[in-house]
């Protein structure tokens, strides 16, 4: 097997619409950055392991995002340590276990270590309704060139929303958006919504950034991230449960583990993966990392279409029986501090290893 993706011509140069699966625009587009996207991630499936291709590509090749975006974000991890100088054995058995960790990597100089990685975000943040589904495509038709939108919702929007009514309101908010002002605000985490939408108990919430290198680009459609549903909130609760049970699936780990999460949710920064693992304030919950976890490999919204700009940070863990391995201190980290102060730290971004251009404004 030596490509994820059908043999065709491509012509379709038409934006994705939100009723269509990742995997079925991505293998159809006839547009420039697809045609990248395709062949980028065709060269590192080629680094893959073949005995262990079969079960990646069906992965990728699903119609249900979960399960593609979940074998994205490993073949991307898979290629980033490769990339740091690891051997890397995907699905290594393990004594006294029926489970297999994703991956067990053998950089050139101190211990082997073992990663899990999972890709969290609400359940329903891989599906959306027809009304959903509806108001997605009305705010993709706005004309927004300067500014990537962020999309999120409270309440449930229904089958019939005033789309109309939300196209006027929203472009006349977006008109009067100053880029200039916008783009000198701190870049370390999600700008405030300041575009708020109700119709009877639901209420539609959009956020503007100030696009770099895409400014201007007329093609690109303006929804950067969708929304989730049942209300505002910055992913950490996602990601505890999430990291807890990688945390536990295993019992006594016989190594050290490190646990790569992919976050979908555009509010999940690296304030919420330390509230995620560290003890819930004011509660005698304590945090969800046992003993062989050596840290939390921490990054947000790893899409296939993404990578050149995704964004990761190590968080160690302060009770950890190891510390993280030599080959990932170069990365970003962050901490919480003896008076509970979050420290961050700055240091080579993964994808950086992967010397990639620009995906978006290759059209």
């Amino acid at each position: 097997m030596s490509s994820l993706f059908t043999e065709r011509t491509r012509q379709d140069l038409r934006p994705a619409r939100h009723a269509e699966s990742h995997y079925a625009y991505l293998d159809a587009s006839g547009r420039p950055a697809f045609e990248y996207v395709r062949g980028l991630f065709d060269e590192w499936f080629a680094n893959y392991p073949a005995s262990q291709r079969a079960d990646l590509a069906g992965r990728f090749a699903s119609k249900h995002d979960r399960h593609h975006l979940a074998a994205a974000f490993e073949l991307f991890l898979h290629e980033v340590l490769r990339r740091m100088g690891c051997d890397v054995e995907v699905h290594p058995a393990i004594d006294g276990h029926s489970k297999k960790p994703d991956f067990r990597c053998s950089p050139l100089s101190g211990d082997a270590f073992y990663v899990e990685a999972v890709t969290v975000g609400n359940e329903d943040e891989f599906g959306y309704s027809p009304g959903e589904n509806a108001v997605l495509d009305a705010i993709n038709e706005l004309h927004c060139p300067n500014f990537w939108l962020w999309a999120d919702q409270c309440g449930t929007v229904g089958g019939s929303p005033p789309l109309r009514r939300l196209r006027v309101e929203a472009q006349r908010w977006i008109d009067q958006l100053d880029y200039e002002a916008l783009n000198a605000e701190p870049k370390d985490r999600l700008p405030a919504p300041s575009f708020e939408f109700l119709n009877g108990e639901w209420t539609l919430r959009l956020g503007a950034i100030p696009r770099g290198a895409a400014r201007g680009d007329e093609s690109a459609r303006p929804l950067g991230n969708a929304f989730t549903k049942g209300g505002w909130g910055d992913g950490s609760e996602s990601l505890r449960s999430a990291i807890a049970r990688k945390a536990t699936s295993y019992g006594r780990f016989p190594g050290t583990l490190i646990i790569a999460v992919n976050a979908l949710s555009i509010a999940a920064d690296s304030e919420s993966y330390l509230r995620a693992i560290g003890p819930t304030p004011g509660t005698r919950s304590e945090s969800p990392l046992r003993a062989h976890v050596a840290a939390v490999l921490g990054f947000r919204g790893v899409f296939p279409w993404t990578v050149d700009v995704a964004d990761g940070r190590i968080f160690p863990n302060a009770d950890a029986a190891a510390s993280i391995p030599d080959v990932l201190r170069p990365l970003p980290q962050g901490r919480s501090g003896r008076d509970g102060q979050m420290e961050f730290q700055d240091g080579t971004q993964p994808r950086e290893l992967l010397n990639l251009p620009p995906i978006i404004p290759m059209g």
